[in-house]
């Protein structure tokens, strides 16, 4: 997990999200093709 955050005047901010790796998804590019999500077809080119 990466967790970016920003302090300033006593406040603290936190952001914590999981990574993935593109290389992961490189075999499966005709699953992505066929989603909905626009993500999966952003990724699938790469």
């Amino acid at each position: 997990m990466t967790a970016p955050g920003k302090r300033g005047w006593g406040c603290e901010i936190h952001f914590q999200f999981p990574m993935v790796k593109l290389i992961d998804y490189a075999d499966k590019i005709d699953d992505l093709l066929e989603q909905t999500n626009p993500f999966a077809i952003i990724t699938a080119p790469i």
